[in-house]
């Protein structure tokens, strides 16, 4: 009579045991059920080391393996990563951001992380998180207000930067503008100079050296253009 009770009670024990319920499981998206098992560390059969602190992170090789061919070469064949796996080259905030999207197919990409996101999705080959990387920087600068463009665009231009020396010093190698704009590749187009006002591009972006002498010459001459436009459209509303 117990050994029958408690074969009944076995499945339930079980599923306490990894932290879930069948009635919290049966009524919820795969996107949520995805992240509970991620976020529990249930059944987790890949351990990353991750940052500069080595932090361990857990996560399911099935999951790597369906969202990205680079993690499914990591994890599958002949030479397939046996071991803990080693992340140095972001910090653990942002990959757990990763690891979001690759569980969720969404994540919320801000200023501060855009690049080193889109550095993972290059790197792991993760396109739809590239696209969606580069709609933010493309599309970032949306209101309105002029002070509101201008302060969204000194936002993607000081993380651009940081994440492009952050790169150099990583790789050992000089910061100088073609060292960055080589980190960067296109993506430095995806920055709206003539936006920036003069006081943020002399002091700023000029010593930075992510812009060559053609370049701050052809922004003088774009944010000519973009203050008469705008002096015409203030007429008109008079």
């Amino acid at each position: 009579m117990t050994s029958q009770k408690q074969r009944k009670q076995t499945p339930r024990v079980g599923a306490r045991a990894l932290g879930v319920t069948e009635d919290w499981l049966s009524r919820r998206y795969l996107a949520e059920t995805n992240l509970h098992m991620l976020g529990k560390n249930i059944v987790c059969d890949v351990t990353f080391r991750v940052g500069p602190t080595r932090e361990i992170i857990q996560a399911h090789k099935f999951m790597l393996i369906s969202r990205s061919h680079v993690f499914a070469a990591m994890f599958n064949g002949p030479f397939a990563e046996t071991g803990e796996v080693y992340i140095t080259d972001v910090d653990v905030n942002i990959f757990n951001l990763f690891l979001r999207f690759l569980y969720t197919d969404y994540i919320n990409v801000n200023s501060d992380s855009v690049m080193h996101l889109l550095y993972l999705a290059k790197k792991y080959s993760t396109g739809k998180l590239e696209d969606m990387c580069l709609k933010f920087l493309e599309t970032s600068l949306n209101a309105n207000n002029s002070d509101d463009l201008q302060a969204d665009e000194k936002e993607v231009f000081q993380a651009a930067f940081e994440w492009a020396k952050h790169q150099c010093e990583n790789k050992h190698v000089a910061i100088n503008t073609e060292t960055l704009r080589t980190q960067l590749g296109d993506i430095v187009h995806q920055v709206r100079f003539p936006l920036l006002d003069r006081q943020f591009f002399v002091r700023t972006v000029n010593p930075s050296g992510l812009q060559t002498d053609k370049e701050q010459r052809r922004r003088v001459s774009m944010s000519i253009i973009l203050h008469t436009e705008k002096s015409r459209q203030d007429k008109e509303l008079i």
